[in-house]
């Protein structure tokens, strides 16, 4: 079962605090924020990850998604030094702490 309450808190905050500074990506499997909008951890990062532009890139810290009404383990996320423009929101990680994703058609938004 899904967590409805965390989804609704999920779409108010994804599609519109984080506005033009956000990608919902189906094909990560863990949180990338840009710089300045994950809540630091103090922890520092194990990941290395490709980079768009070839280059492979090791992370900085362990930062957590500006989200309250998600579970820890499923803000949890990491810092690359080098993603200035879009935080990258992974699907696939809420969808592993059991929380339910739908998407609605702009008319069905409003």
């Amino acid at each position: 079962m899904g967590k409805p309450a965390g989804l609704k808190v999920l779409a108010h905050w994804a599609f519109n605090a984080l506005s033009t500074t956000r990608v919902v990506d189906l094909g990560v499997t863990w949180h990338s924020m840009q710089k300045g909008v994950g809540i630091s951890t103090g922890e520092p990062s194990s990941k290395l990850a490709g980079m768009p532009n070839g280059q492979t890139e090791r992370f900085s810290q362990q930062v957590l998604l500006p989200i309250m009404g998600l579970s820890e383990e499923a803000r949890r996320g990491d810092d690359p030094p080098s993603l200035n423009h879009n935080s990258l929101i992974s699907i696939q990680k809420l969808l592993d702490y059991d929380y339910t994703i739908q998407y609605l058609s702009q008319a069905k938004r409003r």
